[in-house]
């Protein structure tokens, strides 16, 4: 369990990633990293990613390669969680092989499908692609994006979207 930020935890937060996106800053991203991993990334990546449209901040070349480093190296889900959440408001086409693999693991698959669809004009393709290689939450998180596409994606998720998933709650899901 993790708790949940406070006012001063948001605010010192805020400033990091602002000295991280203005300069690149070392200490901030230390900071950054630590509060991922004691606060609730959910609510940190929430309000950090308000903060950074609000502000309008760049987040490039800086804040952005860090986020993607966040996703690719950090062993903890939630620095790769807020990597991925954060990085998929700017995500670039070079960043497509990364949210591909990343987002085959249901713990990562919803912040996949945001940066898909904020990179391509027609994910379409890459998201037949994931569904037909994944199973559990993964598979249930591109069922719902796949939902209503065409009739070819809602064909193929009445006759063969439920299979693979091997838990009964997930089956009872659809």
């Amino acid at each position: 369990s993790c708790e949940i930020p406070n006012q001063q935890t948001l605010q010192s937060t805020k400033k990091a990633l602002t000295a991280i996106a203005i300069n690149d800053c070392f200490d901030s991203k230390k900071l950054f990293i630590s509060k991922l991993s004691q606060y609730c990334p959910d609510e940190l990546i929430d309000a950090l990613s308000d903060f950074l449209i609000e502000k309008d901040i760049s987040p490039f070349p800086y804040l952005h390669s860090f986020l993607r480093n966040l996703a690719l190296t950090e062993s903890e889900p939630g620095p790769v969680i807020a990597g991925m959440a954060m990085m998929s408001l700017a995500s670039q086409p070079d960043d497509i092989p990364i949210l591909e693999t990343l987002g085959l693991h249901g713990q990562f698959t919803p912040y996949a499908i945001l940066g898909l669809r904020n990179i391509l004009d027609d994910p379409l393709p890459i998201f037949w692609n994931l569904i037909q290689k994944t199973t559990g939450m993964a598979r249930v998180a591109l069922a719902n994006e796949l939902s209503g596409w065409s009739e070819k994606t809602n064909d193929w998720l009445l006759r063969q979207g439920y299979l693979s998933l091997s838990d009964d709650t997930l089956y009872h899901y659809y």
